[in-house]
């Protein structure tokens, strides 16, 4: 790569004037992004196979390991990456992580009373009981 970590450089672009332009059109970047989508065999956020293959995965993560929202998160955009599928914004990713860790906590809390059965819920309300006074 020519010219060092410019992006003029990157680019190898002698005259950096020719990128103001550039923004000024808000639409370019979105064709631009969409056009190397297509070149390099990503796929959008929004597909719905993709969308689930990564709950699942973000599932089974919480389920099965102790990690904070903040490694789920990071655990997550390796996911995307690795799976050519385009990042979505910071928000989305963070609402999907704090969703799949709400029903993994639900399970969580579910999974002991659903072992219990009837009789040892029973019992262990009774354990709950004081006597008056």
């Amino acid at each position: 790569m020519a010219g060092g970590g410019s992006l003029p450089g990157q680019l190898d672009i002698a005259d950096a004037s020719v990128l103001k332009p550039y923004a000024q059109r808000a639409q370019t970047g979105y064709e631009h992004a969409a056009e190397i989508s297509v070149v390099y065999g990503y796929v959008d956020f929004a597909d719905p196979i993709k969308h689930e293959e990564l709950r699942l995965f973000l599932s089974a993560r919480a389920w099965t390991w102790s990690e904070g929202p903040v490694r789920l998160f990071e655990r997550a955009a390796v996911w995307l990456r690795e799976r050519k599928v385009l990042l979505p914004g910071v928000s989305t990713l963070t609402r999907l992580v704090a969703e799949v860790r709400a029903g993994a906590n639900e399970l969580l809390y579910a999974a002991p009373i659903d072992a219990a059965g009837p009789a040892m819920i029973r019992e262990l309300e009774g354990l709950l009981r004081t006597a008056r006074g």
